[in-house]
């Protein structure tokens, strides 16, 4: 029993003299190390935002290929917006059953976008007796001229 009493020790002996030759050898590594322990999570930004538009309750993003984006919002719109963040409504979406979870969800492009101009949507639909349901579909997407739909 004292033998692995007395190995435990030498054990954890080791163990520590080993962490501080290791800390010395790094040297300013374990200092940037609490630097950056130091900061808050929130205030870690690896890279810079910026606003450029707002959202009624924004659910959904996809960039297109000409690096606009088009943004869904819950209550069942979908925006397209450009890099100066000017919105443009696009009509002939689906009718959503909003509310609590549901409304108009996730939108991609389809693989072949570039030649079909398909989308997929998703959203919630009224059901019966009070209910709603999840709905997947694809729609042709219409970006030229006026009426973007």
């Amino acid at each position: 029993m004292k033998n692995i009493g007395l190995s435990l020790s030498i054990a954890i002996f080791m163990a520590s003299c080993t962490n501080g030759e290791n800390a010395q050898a790094n040297g300013g590594a374990s200092t940037e190390t609490q630097a950056l322990a130091d900061i808050s999570p929130v205030d870690r930004k690896p890279f810079e935002t910026t606003a450029i538009a707002s959202f009624d309750e924004p659910w959904a993003m996809t960039f297109l290929p000409d690096g606009r984006m088009l943004v869904s919002e819950k209550a069942g719109k979908l925006q397209l917006v450009d890099a100066e963040g000017k919105k443009t409504e696009i009509s002939g979406v689906p009718e959503v059953a909003y509310g609590g979870q549901g409304g108009f969800g996730d939108i991609v492009l389809a693989p072949d976008f570039a030649t079909s101009n398909m989308v997929y949507l998703s959203w919630a639909e009224e059901g019966e007796d009070d209910t709603r349901g999840a709905v997947v579909g694809r729609a042709k997407l219409v970006l030229s001229g006026q009426n973007r739909r």
